[in-house]
């Protein structure tokens, strides 16, 4: 349920982006220019790559996270679950 409401909100925000002309270039000239929106000023190169970067990583780790925990999970359900070991008292 949860997982809905978020992709919906994600496709929602993405339909206006791609029907308000301002926005979309706005956004354009941001990711790919530096420029920031309403200023005349420019983000310089380096901090651009920086940001690329900690992006990408964020995303891979967030990745490759969610792919060791279904694999942990599916690990966990897989193995068969045996009774105690009785154990009988003979005094």
């Amino acid at each position: 349920m949860k997982r809905r409401i978020i992709v919906s909100i994600i496709i929602l925000i993405s339909m206006l982006l791609l029907t308000q002309a301002k926005v979309t270039n706005a956004l354009l000239g941001l990711i790919l220019v530096g420029s920031i929106p309403g200023t005349g000023t420019a983000m310089p190169f380096w901090l651009m790559m920086a940001v690329y970067c900690a992006m990408i990583s964020l995303l891979v780790t967030w990745y490759a996270e969610t792919l060791m925990n279904e694999r942990r999970k599916t690990k966990a359900s897989a193995k068969q679950r045996r009774m105690p070991r009785r154990r009988y008292s003979h005094i």
